[in-house]
């Protein structure tokens, strides 16, 4: 769980938190990020434009990095 209102949280880049703000446990983000991570391939294989995977792909790498940032800083609970 995460304590959003710690002085801990508040030390995290804004786009850490910007991908965490409405997750509270570690299972949660892990699950957003293998969600995002199938849309993107979903996005990559069957759509003509493989731009909007890019961007899902992107943001997937993005939730990674901010699951990574939060275990560094030892703020799950």
């Amino acid at each position: 769980m995460l304590d959003k209102t710690s002085k801990e949280w508040k030390k995290i880049p804004i786009w850490a938190r910007s991908v965490l703000c409405l997750i509270s446990t570690r299972r949660a983000a892990i699950r957003q990020e293998l969600l995002v991570s199938l849309l993107a391939a979903f996005l990559l294989i069957f759509t003509p434009s493989v731009i909007a995977g890019a961007i899902a792909l992107v943001v997937a790498f993005t939730c990674a990095g901010a699951i990574k940032w939060v275990d560094n800083a030892e703020l799950w609970d």
